[in-house]
């Protein structure tokens, strides 16, 4: 309790500081409920979110009460549970020749995607939460344009899932368009403790017979058309999943006006090998514990993958859809996001995602009770603003096991922002 007396200090005495700088300040406070192994906890989180140029810095000092309104004390006893209150760390953005952050992630993709793709370390969040870590430094920065690297670890607490991307542009000496600014890359991945389960106490339990999963992939990216109204782009990716299977993509992406986001590619797979192996929903234990044995079951596929986004304005009014399917009568999968901030409606924000595998009719869309919704996902979260200060959030999701059964998450929260 000392500890966090100091920090409440330390932070509060802060404040005048940054006011008389140039720094931007936020403050959330959120109060709300979550259900975890069946128990129902009362939660109070006090949210600063300081930013300075290119550096930012998050928190989530969150507070968990039991049925008597006694304080979980488990939350506040080890190092890692006090590194865990940082919601992120950051410098840049991702994109930048210098981009790092710690904390919490939503999407992380790695090169082209063919083998981590919108992966989350926060699918259960905020029951289990992992302080994650991404690197990604360009030789520009340097004034050694030649070479770059992107990285990325799960959990510094404890990682486990880690993947990095070596890339270079071997004729960029040759000042020829196209073919200078063509990219090559290699990737390493794995995930040393594939059957970690969630423990009793919100926190993670490693898997001592668990053994390495490990990927890697080679890549080829050539810009076909660049200007600021239109950037075009095709690559071809190739990956192995050491003893299992390879695959390749081949496929043409294009960012229009600033606006508009789209792709297409071409799958060619073969046996016990899937795309995207680190995915949005990799983080689901059921998922996760038994997608290396489901390999075994893959046969062969000459697929199709296709993508479009729209984004309006800094995170305004975001809508994605994709569509992946193969040339056979395979199940397709369907996969589709949309966020409203309140700027538009000023009353009510939204956003929602949601991923639909196994669909063989259109009647399968209206069905989310059968064995095959291991991959899909529901995310719904409706808030409704009271003036500029004040919020009332409704958030939804819904996960599936491996016989079926849904995993619900709803969680009502009250914030307040300064």
């Amino acid at each position: 309790m000392r500890k966090l007396l100091l920090l409440s200090l330390i932070f509060f005495l802060a404040i005048p500081v940054f006011a008389q700088s140039s720094f931007d300040f936020g403050f959330n406070l959120g109060l709300g409920t979550i259900v975890y192994n069946g128990t129902t906890y009362q939660t109070v989180s006090l949210k600063p979110d300081l930013s300075f140029g290119k550096f930012g810095i998050g928190l989530d000092i969150f507070f968990m009460f039991d049925e008597n309104f006694n304080i979980v004390s488990d939350n506040w006893d080890s190092f890692a549970d006090w590194m865990n209150k940082i919601l992120y760390i950051r410098y840049g953005t991702k994109g930048d020749p210098l981009y790092s952050q710690i904390g919490m992630f939503k999407n992380v993709v790695l090169g082209h995607g063919l083998i981590m793709y919108n992966y989350t370390n926060m699918l259960y969040f905020p029951e289990i939460r992992k302080l994650g870590f991404e690197l990604d430094l360009d030789g520009n920065i340097f004034n050694f344009p030649y070479l770059g690297v992107e990285s990325f670890i799960d959990n510094l607490l404890d990682p486990d899932i880690m993947a990095f991307r070596l890339y270079s542009r071997p004729l960029l000496f040759l000042q020829i368009p196209i073919l200078s600014n063509i990219k090559i890359g290699f990737t390493y991945a794995l995930d040393s403790d594939p059957m970690e389960t969630k423990a009793q106490d919100m926190n993670l339990e490693d898997n001592s017979a668990s053994s390495t999963v490990n990927i890697i992939g080679l890549d080829l990216e050539v810009p076909f058309l660049q200007s600021d109204a239109v950037y075009m782009y095709g690559y071809a990716d190739w990956a192995m999943i050491l003893d299992k299977g390879n695959g390749t993509e081949i496929g043409v992406n294009a960012y229009l006006f600033k606006l508009v986001y789209m792709g297409l590619a071409l799958d060619l797979f073969g046996d016990k090998f899937t795309n995207q192996y680190f995915d949005i929903l990799y983080e689901n234990y059921d998922v996760r514990n038994s997608k290396f044995q489901y390999l075994d079951s893959l046969i062969s596929t000459v697929g199709w993958r296709t993508f479009a986004s729209l984004l309006i304005g800094q995170d305004i009014f975001s809508l994605y859809f994709e569509m992946r399917g193969d040339f056979s009568s395979s199940p397709l999968t369907l996969i589709g996001s949309l966020k409203l901030d309140k700027s538009v409606l000023k009353i009510l924000s939204l956003e929602g995602m949601f991923i639909r595998s196994g669909i063989t009719n259109f009647g399968d869309l209206l069905n989310w009770s059968s064995n095959a919704l291991l991959n899909s996902y529901i995310l719904f979260i409706l808030s409704l603003n009271v003036g500029d200060t004040s919020s009332v959030s409704l958030v939804y999701q819904i996960t599936w096991d491996k016989d079926g059964n849904p995993i619900a998450s709803t969680q009502l929260q009250t914030g307040l922002s300064f």
